[in-house]
């Protein structure tokens, strides 16, 4: 018996906030007074790129999808 997984949009993108929130949550833990802002600036320094395959996706996704994947700061570093 076969099984097909369907995921809507919504379900994904709850996922991705949610890694979001605790790859933030890690690093205001380790200095709480960031503003988003700089919050936000640590995890584009730290997010690696080009490694997300379009392959899969169509013309208009591949334009507005950003090619970066989440990556925690090692610990020593959040504190930029």
């Amino acid at each position: 018996m076969k099984h097909s997984v369907c995921v809507s949009a919504v379900e994904v993108l709850y996922v991705l906030v949610c890694a979001c929130a605790g790859i933030a949550a890690v690093i205001l833990s380790s200095n709480k007074n960031m503003s988003p802002v700089q919050v936000l600036q640590v995890m584009l320094h730290y997010s690696i790129g080009d490694t997300i395959s379009f392959l899969s996706l169509s013309d208009t996704h591949r334009l507005i999808t950003p090619n970066l994947v989440a990556a925690m700061p090692p610990a020593n570093s959040t504190s930029q």
